[in-house]
């Protein structure tokens, strides 16, 4: 998967997923700029109307690196008892392709703290960096981020480490059994109304025993996308004429309205939530199997952008929402979102800037330096 064309030959990339990717982190934007609603101009607790649009859309993005990690996964050959180095691999593998970006984010954010803590307490915050920087920080060994929106990628990496073993060691039992069971019971857990009458959201920072809740907010994700994952299958293999196409398209239509509806209509009852944050899977199923209509109109590499975009403002917003709260404190809440969509846009020049810069750098020079070095040692 994705679908093979008659020639056996997979068909041109569709860019849906990236799109939906970056429309989800449009509205993380927005409930991040929640924070000086308000309040202009200093953090408040969280406010469920602000939080839904952040948490709804963290959540597909657990449900889309689920699917994809089924999708590789599915393709290798691995001996079960091969499975845990396998898995380890994986999850290596998905780290090293965002370490550039990341880090990059990362020592901007590093600036941003010395320019707003001071010296003294910028130094005393660097040995605090090294669970971040390998993107260990849901493990629960730092909590206290530089930059605390990318606790999403620490919880995805620690999930699937587990979550990728045990497919490899019983992809039917995964598939068919723990995916749809474990993340039915999780997505519930994760909204109890027990706590705070059906206002809650379990945080990525609360501790259930020694886990924390953006760990189980990811293993939800990630296992509902096994539930995307079949329906998936089914599409591929079921949808074949005009007119079926034609009524998946309708259909996903009708799933677009039902869950924007659904989800901002939310905003003060996390029943609501629960209802939208299932049809999340169906929706990204239907995406994933390219055939529904829709599909076609993302073929086109207008969007082969859209992914770069979405990691790169998510992983800027948050300096700007710092200096916002140290330097323009007071401002209305419009004023305050320009200013964060200004300062987020700068800053993901300044970070585009310095992976192209050092990509060359590699290419250039790092590259074969570092070649020449190792043919030495090995003569």
């Amino acid at each position: 998967m994705p679908p093979e064309n008659s020639a056996g030959q997979s068909p041109a990339r569709n860019y849906q997923l990236d799109f939906l990717k970056l429309i989800f982190t449009f509205f993380v934007f927005l409930g991040h700029a929640g924070t000086f609603f308000a309040n202009p101009g200093t953090r408040i607790p969280f406010d469920i109307s602000w939080t839904s649009l952040g948490y709804v859309s963290v959540h597909s993005f657990f449900v889309i690196s689920g699917l994809l990690m089924i999708n590789s996964l599915s393709k290798l050959k691995t001996q079960p008892d091969k499975a845990g180095e396998t898995a380890l691999n994986f999850v290596v593998r998905k780290y090293k392709a965002i370490a550039l970006p990341y880090i990059v984010v990362l020592i901007i954010n590093i600036f941003v703290y010395f320019n707003v803590n001071g010296s003294a307490a910028g130094l005393k915050k660097l040995p605090h960096l090294l669970p971040e920087i390998f993107c260990l920080s849901q493990s629960g060994t730092n909590i206290a981020m530089i930059n605390g929106h990318t606790w999403y990628i620490s919880a995805m990496l620690v999930a699937l480490l587990p979550l990728a073993y045990l497919y490899l060691r019983n992809n039917d039992l995964y598939i068919n059994i723990l995916a749809p069971f474990g993340g039915l019971l999780l997505l519930g857990f994760m909204l109890s109304s027990e706590y705070t009458n059906s206002r809650h959201y379990l945080s990525q920072y609360e501790y259930c025993g020694f886990i924390l809740g953006g760990v189980l907010r990811a293993a939800c994700g990630i296992l509902l996308s096994g539930v995307a994952w079949i329906i998936c299958k089914k599409l591929i293999a079921g949808v074949k004429t005009k007119e079926s196409r034609i009524l998946l398209t309708i259909i996903e239509a009708v799933l677009y309205l039902l869950f924007f509806g659904i989800w901002f209509y939310a905003d003060r009852d996390t029943k609501y939530s629960y209802i939208a944050m299932m049809i999340i899977p169906i929706i990204i199923a239907i995406v994933f199997s390219q055939k529904s209509y829709f599909s076609e109109i993302f073929q086109n590499r207008i969007f082969r952008f859209c992914g770069s975009l979405s990691l790169a403002v998510y992983l800027n917003q948050w300096c700007a929402e710092i200096l916002i709260m140290e330097y323009f404190p007071g401002k209305s809440f419009k004023m305050s979102l320009l200013l964060m969509a200004g300062i987020t846009a700068a800053s993901c020049c300044i970070y585009y800037a310095a992976i192209h810069l050092l990509r060359l750098l590699w290419n250039k020079k790092l590259k074969k330096l570092f070649a020449d070095k190792l043919t030495e040692n090995d003569n």
